[in-house]
């Protein structure tokens, strides 16, 4: 039986490629909803059953992207959406920032090769 959940991500998880990295996850696990950065971090709703949503979770938390740090998340059962893919949604910002400031860092190697990617 599927489900939706909200997760919640705070911290440094803005500017290190935080969103595609979540967009990539769930495209490889077949699991759709969205993702976005708000004031406060990012925030990401799927439809997955209770294990693969736990793998999913266990996954964002334990292997960010290289610049990111988590300093706070959470996931929760919400009212049932039914979502036809996994996209990235536009940055939301209602409220005053409440995160992690990115410091000056280069581009990593694995951005890197990925941008040189014709695929």
């Amino acid at each position: 039986m599927h489900h939706t959940y909200h997760i919640h991500i705070g911290g440094l998880v803005q500017g290190v490629g935080f969103r595609p990295f979540v967009c990539r996850l769930a495209t490889e696990m077949n699991i759709a909803g969205w993702v976005s950065n708000s004031n406060n971090g990012v925030h990401i709703e799927i439809t997955a059953g209770a294990d693969e949503a736990d793998v999913f979770y266990q996954h964002l938390i334990n292997n960010t992207p290289e610049n990111a740090l988590i300093t706070e998340h959470s996931i929760r059962q919400i009212q049932p959406e039914k979502f036809l893919n996994f996209s990235i949604r536009k940055s939301s910002s209602d409220k005053a920032p409440n995160l992690l400031l990115t410091p000056d860092v280069s581009i990593c190697d694995k951005c890197s090769q990925e941008i040189n990617n014709a695929e």
